[in-house]
């Protein structure tokens, strides 16, 4: 009898893999037949969804780190012990964040195959959310560090947004899908931040952010609306391996080209963090009789920079080529960069700000080089481990950046406000002699083949 109930469990057993077999080769089926074309409608949905969610952000990024400031001066410190607490308690509240994401992206990104994108963003929006509202009440501190790190276990938007870019996109074009999403935060940036240091100088910060928080509410309302980006769900189980960050970290070394690039990218986001950490701490500090309003004028210098990247990755980057304009790109954003501290009057940032943006052409072409040599199948995996090894100098930059920036305007230290920019323009310098030296040998190497973007299952069925 015993055995008769066991042969009865192993066929059950059995009977679940068959189906769960059918089921997967429908999903190839219909992801095979998924014409490899623009899906316009998706596109443009998801291009104003994210470009309404970054709006919201636009509202309260750049007084993040001037609310703390306010905060330490209302404690009664001066304003130059105000800035340099800020930035470093700053930093913490960033490096908590990113710490979290760094484990959460490659998850996420494989249960959204499952589940769909819509989940995610609407759960990434409501913790970030929750920040925002945070830093509205000001204290306890420990208030700032239990909403950020919910964010940090919570926070999947650029994974999702990727994803979907990968969803609605050609690869022929998937350059300029990156692309879109720095036009997007161009947009928010054009001036609504100026808008922001309006509403901040009238009203006081606190209510810039609320104004935020509306349209963070708005995007909700949005994302209810928006068709999923994902038209086939994936039927595989969920097991114990999909929660394992780790597991999907050999796409990046697929190959010499995707090992390569990859290091850049980390490179140039720690670059990138440099900036974002210090900037407007730097800029309130160095000239401090600039308004909220003033300093809120700044971002739509680089608004409009991130605006024109979008016809330069459609049309500039194919005539002269990836390779060529990512070393350009690097090369002109560690030069603007080192201009930074030189600019006085204030205004003089403002053409700088323009022209380094061209560097956001880098980022976008970097990853469609490492998108086409991945196979098909793993391309959402890939999506999460772009995003965590981009989050890891989002965990670093915090720690060194802020500390940098501190150290050299304290007294009894060399006086040196404007290091951590020229920091940052040496990574960019470093990122652009490393690829030219690769892209040069590469490209004169006998053994240099490109890896054709097909799935295993694919080249299987042919």
């Amino acid at each position: 009898m015993t055995s008769i109930n066991r042969d009865e469990e192993e066929y059950e057993e059995n009977d679940a893999d068959v189906e769960e077999s059918l089921l997967q080769e429908e999903e190839l089926n219909a992801n095979l037949k998924k014409p490899e074309r623009w899906n316009k409608y998706q596109a443009i949905y998801v291009f104003c969804f994210c470009t309404l969610y970054f709006l919201g952000s636009a509202f309260s990024f750049p007084l993040m780190t001037l609310r703390l400031v306010e905060l330490y001066e209302k404690e009664g410190y001066s304003p130059q012990e105000a800035s340099a607490q800020a930035t470093v308690l700053s930093g913490w509240l960033s490096g908590l964040q990113y710490f979290g994401n760094f484990f959460t992206g490659p998850v996420y990104g494989a249960l959204s195959d499952r589940y769909g994108r819509k989940p995610f963003f609407a759960i990434s929006i409501t913790s970030y959310s929750l920040y925002i509202a945070s830093l509205v009440a000001g204290r306890p501190i420990w208030l700032l560090f239990a909403a950020r790190a919910t964010v940090s276990l919570c926070d999947s938007m650029w994974t999702m947004v990727m994803i979907s870019i990968t969803d609605v996109t050609p690869s022929t074009h998937r350059a300029f899908g990156f692309g879109l999403l720095w036009v997007s935060l161009g947009i928010s940036m054009l001036g609504f931040p100026l808008v922001s240091g309006y509403l901040a100088d009238i009203y006081g910060i606190t209510f810039s952010f609320k104004v935020g928080l509306c349209i963070s509410v708005l995007a909700l309302i949005v994302l209810v609306g928006m068709p999923e980006t994902k038209r086939v769900l994936s039927t595989k189980r969920i097991t114990k391996e999909t929660f394992n960050p780790f597991l999907q970290f050999w796409l990046l070394f697929q190959n010499k080209t995707t090992t390569m690039l990859a290091f850049v990218s980390i490179i140039i986001s720690l670059a990138i963090e440099g900036i974002m950490d210090i900037f407007s701490t730097w800029v309130k500090y160095s000239f401090p009789n600039l308004s909220y309003l003033q300093i809120g004028s700044l971002s739509g210098a680089l608004g409009c920079g991130l605006i024109l990247s979008g016809p330069i990755n459609r049309f500039v980057v194919p005539k002269l080529g990836e390779e060529v304009s990512i070393c350009l790109a690097t090369l002109i954003g560690g030069l603007c960069v080192a201009a930074y501290p030189t600019a006085s009057p204030w205004w003089m940032l403002y053409p700088l700000l323009l022209v380094r943006s061209v560097n956001s052409v880098a980022a976008p072409t970097i990853q469609s080089i490492i998108f086409k040599q991945t196979d098909l199948d793993n391309q959402s995996a890939l999506v999460g481990v772009l995003v965590s090894a981009k989050n890891i100098p989002s965990i670093i930059g915090p720690f060194i950046f802020p500390q940098i920036y501190a150290y050299y305007i304290q007294d009894g230290h060399p006086y040196i406000p404007g290091m951590t920019f020229y920091i940052v323009a040496a990574l960019n310098v470093l990122c652009c002699i490393i690829c030219t030296i690769f892209f040069w040998f590469t490209k004169w190497s006998p053994n240099a083949k490109k890896r054709p973007n097909k799935s295993v299952t694919q080249i299987q069925i042919q």
